[in-house]
């Protein structure tokens, strides 16, 4: 028979070491980078069914930001998942790609501000992951 560790020993053999902390911080900024493209997602969902067909002038700007909105979710999405998969040059081509669309978004005066900056901290922070960490 096999001998299982108890929680409690699970728990107490764990080491906190730089490297634990680096694991760790990198799993809390996949949950982040994850949680910022689901809130992108859900607000480009309920602009697309709450807008009236009605086309005017600004539809055109509107649909180029709509597109913006959308290539985010999906670039936040592709770092998400390069961190998940510690590959170093996707997260740095993902990250330099989500913060040029971040800075065009925030121009455009998008009305997610706040997800928008979190979303830039994220790459700011996934292109220092692919040079730091031992992915």
């Amino acid at each position: 028979m096999r001998k299982r560790d108890t929680l409690w020993e699970t728990i107490t053999s764990i080491r906190l070491t730089k490297l634990f902390f680096l694991r760790l911080f990198e799993v809390l900024i996949f949950f982040i980078a994850l949680g910022s493209a689901i809130r992108f997602s859900r607000q480009l969902w309920n602009i697309l069914f709450e807008m009236p067909f009605k086309f005017k002038l600004s539809d055109t700007a509107m649909n180029i930001m709509l597109y913006g909105d959308f290539a985010y979710v999906l670039i936040m999405v592709g770092l998400a998942i390069g961190i998940l998969a510690a590959n170093k040059r996707f997260i740095r081509v993902a990250s330099v790609i989500t913060i040029f669309l971040a800075i065009v978004l925030l121009l455009a005066k998008s009305p997610l501000l706040i997800t928008n900056i979190l979303g830039m901290l994220v790459s700011l922070i996934g292109i220092w992951f692919s040079y730091r960490a031992k992915l």
